[in-house]
């Protein structure tokens, strides 16, 4: 690629004079510069977001406002920064990003595409039976928080089956059984353990 932009340039050269040469490398400079200089901070952004995934706690929240701070209110750079938080999971900065990106009233497009990717839909049942199917997993599988969330999911597009119905009895009977204990323990890494 290199040695085709020399020849694209000795070839300009035969054909134009020097001060027209200069005067079409200042017009790409400035046509170019602002996409190049976008480039570059969109590479800052994930930088930034990098150093925020490796950071202490104390840390992650200097680097999320540097982020947000490198990006501005530049549309393609906020368009970076909401793809590379939600790719991470880092759900507080993307919708911070992704809201900055719908106030600016820019990219109009871009906000309804990443509103569509960060806003999964829901799936819809096709009939109340699958929704007891799943519920009666996630409590077999000891996950009671989960089957909460899908029972109202599922209590949500048939609110009058009666088979859901009685099922909240069973979700809110496994969510008292939920040990708290196990929870307030901190969790020991191996490297922490005695030696």
């Amino acid at each position: 690629m290199f040695r085709g932009l020399t020849d694209a340039f000795q070839i300009l050269g035969t054909l134009l004079p020097p001060w027209a040469l200069a005067l079409l490398g200042v017009l790409i400079a400035i046509i170019m510069g602002p996409a190049w200089f976008d480039g570059v901070r969109s590479k800052q952004v994930r930088g930034r977001i990098r150093k925020l995934l490796r950071a202490e706690s104390p840390d992650r929240a200097r680097y999320a406002d540097e982020a947000l701070a490198l990006a501005g209110e530049r549309p393609r750079r906020l368009v970076t920064l909401v793809r590379e938080a939600h790719k991470y999971g880092l759900r507080d900065l993307r919708d911070r990003a992704l809201t900055r990106l719908h106030a600016t009233g820019r990219a109009v497009e871009d906000v309804r595409v990443l509103k569509k990717l960060v806003k999964k839909d829901k799936q819809k049942l096709r009939d109340p039976l699958q929704g007891v199917v799943r519920v009666e997993h996630l409590l077999d599988a000891g996950l009671p928080v989960g089957a909460e969330e899908a029972l109202a999911e599922a209590l949500a597009q048939h609110p009058t089956d009666p088979d859901l119905l009685a099922l909240r009895a069973r979700v809110e009977a496994a969510l008292v059984q939920v040990p708290t204990t196990a929870a307030d323990e901190p969790l020991i890494d191996a490297s922490e353990a005695p030696h």
